[in-house]
């Protein structure tokens, strides 16, 4: 069975087709397929939405391709001023605008739906991230071969190998029970029953479930702050008609981690342009009233202490011995702190924490007009130390392939963490509960 059916509105094929002759017919159709692998690449590549035919930057119909697992549903594919995120037109009397499923007027009172339930505090939520941002994982399933094994495969494919609807930051699918259904299906199946799943915007939304649908995930595996200048040119967000959002820049490794050398290892002061350039993009885009949390790298020198003695799934080896086969071929994915060279995972870690403290430097000393900043560390550390207090192995905390990203249980920890800080410290931040979420729900 196909991956997904094409929606027939997607791709429409020129009306005035059957009036020509087949060999102007054939050359018709060849460009206008030529054109669709064009727009499909193009989409592929610049990160955005391919089932999109208003431009508005959300997908209705596709999942995967960059659409609803990454973006909120867009739930009216040909009107470009409906969308997840934007604030009611006309008080969404007539028709759902903002696509949190709210609209009319209250029959008794006269007063529509939207200001009746929605009228206070509401704001959305994007992060801008690398391959944890996006939760990168294969599933441990695909390492033992069977039947119904690899029915998800494609699916998988073609969100990049990333879970976002599972993710810390914008994850929306619910603690589910393993199914058949690609959809439910969970990285980690070693915990045999439940895939726990919470997020920062789940937690969000169930203080507000007026902010229904309003979460972009912009992560893309493999980049660093630089490349993060040109992924976050496209998130959709209009300054003047949608609401504020809470916005994470979550570069945590790639600075590191993409590079095969010391000398490729951003600077200092390469890495605070790349970051100020970003929130001068963002200053200019989100609305006002916006807020941007930093998260500083991670230490990664503390995979080695977890994982190097530990058995890599694959073969009777050592993840310490899988990983020297991948830096002699000159292929690690992080050969900074992948390596079995304590002095290199140490260097690593130093310009880490350099890094780091340039975001503090910069929400301590720049300011915006459009948002407020804040600084947390990602809390790896601390994540490691809550799963060690229930007496599980800490390698379970992180994805088996590579031995590099959080698993599924890693990934909500971590939002625990963060989301118990930001609750105290920036509670505005997450949005204010909202009490009519029990007449929302009926």
């Amino acid at each position: 069975s196909s991956l997904f059916p094409l929606p027939s509105s997607l791709f429409p094929l020129p009306s005035s087709l059957p009036l020509l002759t087949p060999p102007t017919q054939l050359l018709s159709l060849s460009g206008y397929l030529q054109s669709v692998v064009q727009n499909i690449a193009s989409n592929l590549d610049a990160h955005t939405p391919v089932d999109d035919p208003d431009s508005d930057g959300f997908s209705h119909h596709w999942r995967t391709l960059r659409g609803r697992s990454w973006r909120g549903r867009d739930c009216e594919a040909h009107a470009s001023k409906i969308y997840p995120g934007r604030k009611p037109f006309g008080g969404d009397v007539e028709y759902d605008s903002n696509c949190n499923g709210i609209y009319g007027v209250d029959a008794e009172s006269g007063i529509p739906y939207e200001e009746l339930y929605c009228s206070h505090d509401q704001r959305g939520i994007m992060v801008l991230g690398d391959s944890i941002g996006a939760h990168f994982a294969l599933p441990t399933s695909w390492y033992f071969p069977g039947e119904g094994v690899y029915d998800d495969f494609f699916f998988t494919l073609a969100n990049e190998l990333c879970w976002p609807q599972l993710s810390t930051y914008t994850g929306f699918i619910d603690n589910i029970t393993f199914s058949d259904n690609r959809w439910d299906n969970c990285p980690d199946t070693w915990q045999n029953s439940t895939c726990p799943s919470r997020s920062i915007y789940m937690n969000m939304r169930n203080r507000n479930l007026c902010m229904h649908r309003d979460y972009q995930n912009l992560s893309v595996s493999g980049a660093d702050s630089g490349l993060a200048y040109g992924n976050v040119k496209v998130l959709a967000r209009n300054q003047t008609r949608d609401q504020p959002v809470t916005f994470f820049y979550a570069m945590i490794g790639d600075d590191i981690c993409d590079h095969g050398s010391e000398e490729g290892w951003s600077t200092p002061q390469e890495f605070r342009v790349n970051v100020l350039k970003t929130l001068s993009f963002l200053n200019e885009t989100l609305p006002p009233e916006s807020s941007v949390i930093l998260i500083g790298l991670v230490n990664g020198e503390v995979l080695w202490d977890v994982l190097s003695e530990h058995e890599y799934p694959l073969q009777d080896i050592t993840y310490a011995n899988w990983w020297d086969w991948l830096n002699c071929l000159d292929i690690s994915y992080c050969w900074g702190w992948l390596n079995s060279n304590a002095t290199i995972r140490h260097d690593a870690t130093v310009r880490a924490n350099e890094l780091t403290q340039q975001l503090r430097n910069i929400v301590a000393t720049v300011q915006f007009s459009n948002f407020d900043m804040a600084f947390y560390d990602y809390p790896l550390v601390e994540v490691l130390a809550r799963w060690k207090l229930t007496g599980r192995p800490l390698w379970e905390l992180i994805e088996p392939f590579d031995g590099l990203h959080l698993s599924q249980v890693g990934n909500a920890l971590a939002n625990d963490a963060l989301w118990e800080k930001i609750a105290v410290e920036h509670p505005t931040w997450i949005g204010t509960v909202n009490p009519h979420n029990a007449e929302i729900r009926n």
